[in-house]
């Protein structure tokens, strides 16, 4: 990923439950766009992945991706333990990973060639059984 700047990113607007393009957010105070505490947050700022699905869709955190055999998995950024062949064992690894019921959190590599954006943990939860 590149800088700031070069990144896109959407929010969700927790008080009327809707998503917006973070262009129209640009224009309110920042103190409610980032308040004090997770609390007091009137908006969930999501960054982009940087990648598309398999239909050339922008994928963001928070989204909800299913691949070619039905499997769904949450878009996430964070710390997460990935395997590392080489020293075999789990290590720490930071960035964008895909959750997945039952399975460990994986790293979403080319998403383009394995899934598409089914909805968002936000709008359509029910898709991860939430």
């Amino acid at each position: 990923m590149g800088n700031i700047a070069e990144m896109n990113f959407r929010v969700w607007d927790i008080i009327n439950k809707r998503m917006m393009k973070w262009e129209k957010v640009m224009d309110l105070p920042a103190w409610e766009i980032f308040p004090g505490t997770p609390e007091q947050r009137a908006y969930t700022v999501l960054r982009s992945t940087g990648n598309p699905d398999s239909n050339g869709q922008e994928v963001f955190e928070g989204d909800i991706i299913e691949n070619f055999n039905g499997l769904r998995m949450k878009i996430r950024f964070g710390t997460y333990q990935a395997w590392c062949p080489v020293d075999k064992c789990y290590m720490d690894s930071v960035g964008f990973y895909a959750e997945a019921p039952g399975l460990p959190p994986m790293p979403i590599g080319d998403i383009e060639s394995y899934g598409k954006v089914t909805g968002n943990i936000f709008e359509t939860p029910e898709l991860m059984g939430d």
